[in-house]
């Protein structure tokens, strides 16, 4: 198969030190190639209506691979791939996981057998002679980008060993690259490695494609906080010089300020955190928590001693961690983040006291912010326990109890989907279970039930 079938170059602009996009790897490769459908066709692998069950369409290139049936799944081509791999047959591996993956982009497992596959292309390249040597060189590209992008999907996932063996892969193959470089040094930051982050992410920053770059400036800056404060300021303050709009620059520029203990600038520039997140697009505001620059306010206030303005602010931030967990009460980040600043209104409210120990007012604050926060503490006890519950459909009765708690524990922690449908698994082995009867009557309304899945990070009950 010749590889041009299979990849496209991207624009110039695109091939070195790309933003990834989860959603995409994420879309495509930095090494210059974007996996797309010449070789599968550009209307998709699943052409079926909505609502419609019909069997899965294949791409007829893969449907000429032996032991490739119509309608297999993704996880039935990737062992397939696998196979083909360990036998050496290159075009078949390549089809099969170049398949999986543009199915399935978060699918490391594939995206990382891919670039092993561009490996060994390159390596019989590199040993046919000069004239294959094009061919060499694409595949060089092809591999330096497969990894590169692997590396990013589990730096993405927080699997930060797989993630350093690519990288060294990608600096082996070539040693300068840029986007290598940086994505090493923020996985070394984030195995607190920090000296050996710190280089790195000064040699990116002197390079022309980082030295514009306001969020490594800001990542370096971060680690600086540590035991360089100064140069902490001073790199944080390039951040913001080079994007004035980012509010995460004034966070950390006012926690720095704090740290120094350059209290009326960290004030102004927490104002100013702020005032930028509250200002920013919606969509930012979506996916960033505005209620943790209200907090950290609240906070600096509270060390500069301004101790009305921090009773107002504090309070505002639990305000507004509690309106996101109201409009989502099946996230868990806002559960999280109410706890961390009932500490920060307590504290306030032991500063306000000491002032007036038998103000009463007060007093009632300080017991309902202890008793609030105890709640959300339970809250999160409970989900910590659904995330120690193992998946099972089994027909025992040791399965039907493991089933009966997570039901109990899915519908106190909001997660009314989910808990639906193990009420339908339990009322399928036992139609007259007391637990899903009950469960069942409870739900608001019958949603729609979902496969359930354990996700400790995405789910949290509302008080």
């Amino acid at each position: 198969m010749d590889l041009s079938a299979s990849l496209v170059s991207l624009p110039g602009h695109l091939r070195v030190g790309c933003a990834f996009r989860r959603a995409g790897v994420i879309g495509w490769l930095v090494g210059g190639f974007l996996l797309v459908g010449p070789v599968f066709g550009q209307e998709g692998s699943d052409t079926r209506p909505a609502g419609v069950s019909v069997a899965r369409r294949l791409p007829a290139a893969l449907l000429d691979i032996p032991r490739v049936q119509p309608g297999m799944t993704n996880p039935q081509l990737l062992d397939l791939g696998f196979e083909a791999l360990d036998a050496k047959q290159l075009d078949e591996a390549e089809l099969l996981l170049a398949f999986v993956f543009r199915e399935e982009p978060d699918n490391l497992e594939a995206l990382a057998r891919l670039a092993f596959t561009y490996e060994l292309r390159l390596a019989t390249a590199l040993s046919g002679g000069p004239e294959e040597a094009d061919k060499a060189d694409r595949y060089k590209q092809a591999t330096v980008g497969t990894y590169l992008a692997a590396a990013e999907l589990a730096r993405q996932e927080k699997n930060y060993v797989p993630a350093e063996a690519f990288l060294n892969k990608v600096r082996l193959y070539r040693p300068t690259d840029v986007a290598a470089k940086l994505s090493l040094a923020r996985v070394m930051g984030a195995t607190e490695r920090t000296l050996q982050a710190i280089e790195l992410y000064r040699d990116y920053l002197k390079s022309p494609e980082g030295k514009n770059d306001s969020e490594a400036w800001l990542e370096l800056g971060k680690l600086y906080r540590g035991s360089f404060k100064g140069l902490a300021v001073t790199t944080l303050e390039e951040a913001a010089r080079l994007n004035p709009d980012n509010p995460a620059v004034y966070l950390a520029l006012a926690k720095t300020y704090l740290d120094g203990g350059r209290l009326a600038k960290a004030v102004e520039v927490a104002d100013t955190a702020v005032n930028k997140a509250e200002g920013a697009p919606a969509d930012w505001r979506e996916e960033n928590l505005v209620h943790e620059y209200v907090n950290n306010l609240a906070m600096t206030l509270l060390a500069a001693d301004e101790q009305d303005r921090a009773d107002r602010q504090s309070q505002r931030a639990v305000d507004l961690a509690r309106k996101a967990l109201n409009k989502s009460p099946d996230s868990v980040a806002p559960l999280r983040a109410l706890v961390a600043y009932y500490d920060t209104r307590q504290w306030v409210l032991r500063s306000l006291l000491a002032d007036d120990p038998e103000n009463t007012g007060r007093l009632i604050k300080m017991a309902r912010a202890k008793q609030e926060q105890a709640e959300a503490r339970h809250a999160l006890a409970l989900h910590d326990a659904l995330a120690w519950l193992p998946e099972t459909e089994g027909t025992s009765r040791d399965d039907i109890k493991l089933l009966e708690i997570r039901a109990e524990l899915q519908y106190k922690v909001h997660k009314l989907e989910e808990a639906a449908e193990t009420c339908r698994l339990l009322l399928k082995l036992d139609p007259k279970n007391s637990v899903a009867l009950q469960i069942q009557k409870n739900l608001p309304e019958a949603p729609q039930a979902k496969t359930t899945g354990k996700n400790p990070d995405s789910t949290a009950p509302q008080k």
